[in-house]
């Protein structure tokens, strides 16, 4: 979590490792899967920076949580792209 709108929220320090399960493009939005976090830990009220590991490069990207649900593939985020993706250095 970089910034929580919510002035009485709760700021959330650690890092929550997911897994991505689709990538739309067109949308903006990456679906993840929750390895470890409850989905109450990601706030519909914050922006985060999401990095993404590959074999290629490390890359990261801000953003904000647009859904948090569970289903049979797991516990599901979608996460809003802003401004695209940068390679970390």
């Amino acid at each position: 979590m970089e910034q929580l709108f919510l002035q009485e929220g709760f700021f959330d320090e650690e890092p929550h490792p997911c897994r991505v399960i689709f990538c739309d493009r067109e949308a903006e939005r990456i679906h993840l899967i929750s390895t470890e976090a409850k989905l109450p830990r990601f706030s519909l009220d914050a922006a985060y920076l999401c990095q993404i590991e590959t074999e290629e490069a490390s890359v990261f990207c801000r953003g904000t949580i647009v859904e948090r649900y569970e289903n049979k593939a797991g516990k599901v985020v979608v996460f809003a792209i802003k401004n695209g993706f940068y390679k970390n250095v």
